[in-house]
């Protein structure tokens, strides 16, 4: 397990994956907060009625803008950086060396945790220095509020990461972007869509029995309900379902199909041998 991890980061640290990730965070966040932070409410008259946005909301403002960067790095991770050592010539390494095949998901999940932590830490960071670390340390921010936040986003960006690095050894690199920001996209779009009120294929609890879309929807990854659970947690702690136990399924199903994987060479390698 360490020999695969320490592989892992030296391939990341190689390709200055790291640094791309810092810095592309802390732009992300520092042009977005300061850029809605100089919004204000101006009045006919030039009569300004202060910010747009209260002080406690530019914290959910960088769990949101977290949403694009977390996606960029699982779909980066995935893509390009698993499939390094199970694509080529060093494809053979995947199954002739003494390796029990479960520590691969299990490394790259762990490999995976420590980007999204480093990322989680660039994000607060960006925060405190953006408007004060009182901010972060005082009352009004519940930071058992935040955190599970941090926790379903991790998750969240653990499921994205194996579904992106499952599809690149099975379809391919260049198809598996294309077919996953498709699907990205189109479960966004649904999330939004459901959420209609007139709209007749609109569910809600109560209204009667969901439609066949509504019902698969339902059953894949949240992903078009990751906002919308965010903000119902960051604005009434525990007051609704974040999809946690859902997204957790998915990671141990994704994992568990990466691990069937990682057993079964390609039967082109099969047949020269």
């Amino acid at each position: 397990m360490w020999v695969l991890l320490v592989q892992t980061f030296r391939h990341i640290f190689r390709t200055r994956l790291v640094f791309l990730l810092i810095a592309l965070t802390f732009l992300v966040h520092w042009f977005g907060l300061h850029i809605l932070s100089s919004m204000k409410v101006q009045l006919p008259g030039q009569m300004s009625l202060g910010p747009l946005l209260k002080q406690s909301d530019y914290l959910f403002i960088s769990l949101f803008l977290q949403l694009f960067t977390g996606t960029f790095l699982a779909a980066v991770f995935g893509i390009w950086t698993v499939p390094y050592l199970h694509q080529g010539q060093r494809a053979q390494l995947t199954f002739t060396l003494p390796l029990a095949k479960w520590k691969y998901p299990l490394g790259y999940a762990l490999t995976m945790l420590a980007m999204l932590l480093l990322l989680h830490a660039v994000m607060l960071a960006t925060f405190g220095w953006t408007f004060g670390w009182k901010d972060l340390t005082g009352s009004r921010v519940s930071w058992g509020t935040v955190g599970l936040c941090l926790v379903v986003q991790t998750i969240a960006f653990e499921v994205v990461m194996f579904a992106f690095a499952l599809g690149s050894l099975l379809f391919g690199q260049v198809t598996t972007f294309f077919m996953g920001v498709a699907s990205i996209l189109c479960l966004q779009v649904s999330g939004i869509v459901f959420r209609i009120s007139f709209l007749p294929w609109q569910h809600t609890e109560g209204s009667g029995p969901p439609s066949l879309y509504y019902w698969i929807y339902s059953k894949l990854p949240p992903v078009g309900e990751l906002a919308f659970d965010l903000w119902s947690q960051f604005k009434k702690p525990s007051g609704g379902d974040p999809n946690l136990g859902l997204w957790v399924v998915w990671l141990l199903i994704l994992g568990g199909l990466f691990y069937y994987r990682m057993t079964r060479p390609p039967k082109s390698r099969l047949a020269d041998g």
